[in-house]
This record gives C-alpha cells, sequence and structure tokens, in this order.
C-alpha cells in the first residue's frame, strides 16, 4: 500500500510539472484487451520537430528556407475505466506548446488544445480479437485564417469510429486498426489505418507499425489553397503540421515499454514520416508513464499475470493429458482349453443367506475374543 501511494504521488508530480513545462496535445493511447486492473491512468509527453513539407501531390518535399522551423511540444493526461472487463470508458485532455520561426519573428504559445471521451468494446474469439471503438474529440480553441498565433492543433471537431484487431499467438502479437474521422468546418475526412507486431514478453514490450490515412471526403477549399498557405506561412514558419487542404501523412512507429513494478509502466516511442500530401515532414519522440489499479474486484483475464498494456498474448498454458497405460489385450480374452478349445464356464457365486451372514459374524466375533 506505502508504495502505490508513493507511485501515486510519483505520478501526480510528473504530470503537474509536464503540463506546466512541456504540455501536450492529443493522441489516444491503444487499447488493452485482457485488464486485470481496472482503472489505468496516462500521461504522454512528446516533442515533434519539423523543417520541411510533403509537397502537394506527395512522393517528394520541399525544405523550408531561411532556417525557418516548427515545433511542437505535445502529450495528453487521462484514465481509461472498465465498468466490465469487455468494456471501458475514455476521457482524455490534451494541452500543446508551440514554438515557430518565420525568419524574422519566433512565436511561442501555450494553451489546452482539446478534450476527448470515447468508448471500447473487446470481442473475443478463439483465435483473434476485436476491439470496436467510437470516440468524439473538441477543441479549446478555433482555427481564425487572420490569426496571428502559432498554431497548436487543427481547431475541429472530430468524430472516429473504427476497430483495433489482434492476432496473439505466444509472445508475439500482430495488430492493426481500421477506421473513418469525420471533421467539422469542411476539413477533409480520413479512412486511417495502422499495421504492426508487437513483442510482449512478461516484463516489457517491444511493437513496429506502419501508419497512414487517405482522404475520402475533400476539403472545401480543395481548389483554394491560398488562403491557408498565407496562414502557416505567416505564423508556422511555413510548416504544415496544421491547417493544410487535404494534408495525408505515412508514418513509421517503434515503441517499448517497461513494467517498473505491478502498477507503474514506463515507455518510449520513436515516429518518423516517410510520405505524405501537402503535410509536414518531421519525427517524434514521446516518453509515456502509466498506472494501473482497482477500485472493487479485480479482473482474472490474464490468469494472475499482468502482460504490459496493448495486445496482450494468449498465455501458452500446458494442459495435463495423461497417459494410457500399455497392456496385452490377450491377457483380458477368456480361457480356451489346449485339448478341447472348449470356453470354460464360469461358476456362478452363491448368493449370500441370512445364516451365512450370522456365521460369518460369530467367526469374527470369536477371533477377536482369542
Amino acid at each position: 500500500m506505502q508504495f502505490r501511494f508513493n507511485s501515486i504521488m510519483l505520478i501526480s508530480h510528473i504530470i503537474f510539472l509536464t503540463l506546466i513545462s512541456a504540455p501536450s496535445a492529443l493522441a489516444l493511447t491503444d487499447p488493452i484487451s485482457s485488464p486485470q486492473e481496472n482503472i489505468h491512468l496516462f500521461l504522454e509527453g512528446s516533442y515533434f520537430n519539423t523543417t520541411a513539407n510533403y509537397d502537394n501531390g506527395g512522393g517528394s518535399y520541399t525544405k523550408l528556407t531561411g532556417s525557418r522551423y516548427y515545433r511542437l511540444y505535445e502529450g495528453n493526461f487521462g484514465a481509461e475505466f472498465w465498468p466490465m472487463e469487455q468494456l471501458s470508458l475514455i476521457g482524455q485532455l490534451g494541452v500543446a506548446r508551440a514554438q515557430s520561426y518565420d525568419g524574422d519573428t519566433t512565436r511561442t504559445k501555450i494553451n489546452l488544445t482539446e478534450g476527448l471521451v470515447g468508448v471500447r468494446y473487446v470481442v473475443k474469439r478463439s483465435f483473434f480479437n476485436l476491439i470496436p471503438e467510437l470516440n468524439f474529440s473538441y477543441p479549446f480553441k478555433r482555427i481564425n485564417s487572420d490569426t496571428d498565433e502559432v498554431l497548436l492543433n487543427e481547431g475541429t471537431m472530430k468524430f472516429f469510429g473504427g476497430t483495433w484487431f489482434e492476432i496473439p499467438y505466444k509472445s508475439l502479437v500482430p495488430y492493426g486498426q481500421v477506421g473513418f474521422r469525420y471533421q467539422d468546418e469542411g476539413r477533409a475526412s480520413y479512412f486511417i489505418y495502422k499495421a504492426g507486431v508487437a513483442w510482449t514478453p512478461s516484463d516489457f514490450r517491444v511493437s513496429g507499425e506502419l501508419y497512414g490515412d487517405v482522404v475520402v471526403i475533400d476539403d472545401e477549399d480543395s481548389n483554394q489553397t491560398s488562403r491557408r498557405d498565407l496562414t502557416v506561412i505567416r505564423v508556422d514558419g511555413g510548416s504544415r503540421k496544421f491547417y493544410g487542404v487535404n494534408p495525408t501523412v505515412l508514418g513509421l512507429r517503434a515503441a517499448t515499454k517497461m513494467n517498473l513494478s505491478n502498477a507503474v509502466q514506463i515507455g518510449f516511442t520513436f515516429d518518423k514520416t516517410i510520405n505524405g500530401n501537402n503535410s509536414a515532414a518531421g519525427w517524434t519522440a514521446l516518453l509515456s508513464l502509466e498506472a494501473f489499479f482497482s477500485i472493487g474486484n479485480t479482473f482474472n483475464s490474464n490468469d494472475g499475470k499482468y502482460v504490459p498494456r496493448v495486445l496482450n498474448p494468449t498465455q501458452d498454458v500446458q494442459r495435463f493429458v495423461p497417459e494410457l497405460p500399455k497392456y496385452d489385450k490377450k491377457l483380458f480374452n477368456e480361457y480356451e482349453s489346449p485339448v478341447s478349445h472348449k470356453k470354460i464356464k464360469k461358476k456362478k457365486r452363491k448368493k449370500p443367506t441370512p445364516q451365512d451372514v450370522d456365521k460369518a459374524l460369530e467367526d469374527v466375533q470369536k477371533s477377536l475374543e482369542h
């Protein structure tokens, strides 16, 4: 109990310092398919840096001129609660700090970005799991094209519906996600996807994945991009991290997580874009801290063994199978006479009478007296 109290105090101090110094924007955590505890608290802080953009049409990128740059400190704090083992409710709060340089002026801003609520449901099958998910996020500040402040996020309401899938096989777990994300403000809507594999031994997890998105509903400004371009040139040093027209991105992500105790887990992620369209080219480093505890009864889905975070592998339990004794079946055949080859009839046992029982009892009594 003392250790858990100290862990919670440590987490609260880190949360406080993070919100002051390197606050964050919203990034939804991966699901947990087999929880043992019913409360999951998480804190993520990341750093994004870019000095180039992917051109409109994709396949190439252009460096920002005049030493221009855009930097963003991202992260979020949230909680996931399981009222039952298959269903979880999610709430998150994002805040960000951004800095840009346009060749003449450096702009910096810190503010809350958006809040998110969501629900997940785990559907387990013999060799795979499906985790349907719905979530909604609301921005604390919209984007005005006349703004003179560096941008912190897209400034749109987002609705997402999709599903995760995982195929646990011992310690290797292929996984992925597909879904649809809608944005208001006339912005583009997307089909999003990711596919990866995780290696999950008992005390840590290593994973690698490919992720990306595809425009399925065009931005209302698809035929006139100059207004947006002028805004990002003025406030974001020309970076198209946010407020682009029909931006898409393709990237690679590698992550590792390690249990510090039964209740606390730490993780590190490195993310690199490899292609895109009308978006920022750059890299992201992310550090996460997570805590797990229960209110009320715990779950027994891991047979008492908690495996870190997304995609808990199916336990490889060796079942006991009794070995059947070997014997010669001929020993149980009826005896045949070697001469006559006729089966010997079994003598029927005489059914004991009450007199026989009385005599047996008298014999036992006499033997005890002697």
